[in-house]
């Protein structure tokens, strides 16, 4: 365990939602890349804490926090016990089932997609920034570290989807539907929103497919769900390369 994850232990020992419920032992997770994510035992049961790192590319907790407390009513998050938006601190209901790995997300598609029609369905946009704006930041602290060739396929596949009208579609979307981030089978929990936004439903499916290194011949129903939209042929391919380009935009500053 690094310096930096003992730190957030400190931290969590300190908190004092926690405190009253009394730490009987913390377990880190290896999982997730931006936060330190711990399974806190206490003398009134399990839950999930999470120590935000700060400055993560794409991330404002604030925006985490609307969107958070929109889907409630859906009842596809954990519960949140405490968001503490100051002190960066998560802690909710702890979700004692697997995640998914690549035969769920083949076998689970349409599950994923009921649950996914309800997000989809919200619109923030008057409370959440454009699906451009988000690739505008990425560009600025990205695009210079890559080469001309993929600079100028990255251009013509944003160019093409704006003649399509795809940005102009603004639904609020996960952004980053990775198995790690589906827990469950019989009734599917979707975890770390900090990334959600505004955008075309597509995306969401296109980011799937991308983050998960799925066979797209295998994705039937998230194919059917695509194309059912205008002009979904043409977007949900150029959705696919758009999402590995913003994938490896991001990484480049993870």
């Amino acid at each position: 365990m690094g310096i930096k994850h003992c730190e957030a232990i400190i931290q969590l020992q300190q908190i004092p939602e926690l405190n009253k419920q009394g730490i009987l032992s913390i377990k880190a997770s290896d999982k997730g890349l931006i936060n330190y994510n711990f399974t806190v035992k206490t003398l009134l049961g399990t839950i999930h804490a999470r120590i935000n790192k700060p400055d993560v590319l794409g991330v404002c907790r604030k925006q985490e926090a609307m969107v958070l407390n929109r889907i409630k009513p859906l009842d596809l998050a954990p519960k949140i016990l405490v968001n503490n938006l100051q002190d960066n601190y998560l802690i909710t209901q702890f979700v004692d089932v697997p995640t998914w790995d690549k035969s769920d997300c083949y076998k689970y598609q349409q599950l994923l997609l009921e649950q996914l029609k309800k997000v989809h369905a919200i619109d923030m946009s008057q409370q959440l920034p454009s699906f451009l704006s988000r690739l505008e930041q990425y560009e600025q602290y990205s695009l210079d570290q890559f080469d001309a060739s993929f600079v100028d396929q990255y251009q013509q596949t944003k160019q093409q989807l704006i003649l399509l009208g795809f940005f102009d579609t603004k639904h609020l979307l996960h952004y980053d539907l990775n198995g790690t981030n589906l827990l469950g089978t019989k009734k599917l929990t979707i975890i770390d929103w900090e990334f959600a936004g505004c955008g075309h439903p597509i995306f969401d499916l296109a980011i799937f497919i991308q983050a998960n290194k799925l066979e797209i011949l295998k994705c039937q129903a998230v194919v059917d769900y695509c194309y059912a939209f205008e002009n979904g042929v043409e977007i949900f391919k150029l959705s696919i390369k758009l999402a590995s380009d913003m994938i490896k935009l991001w990484e480049v500053n993870a």
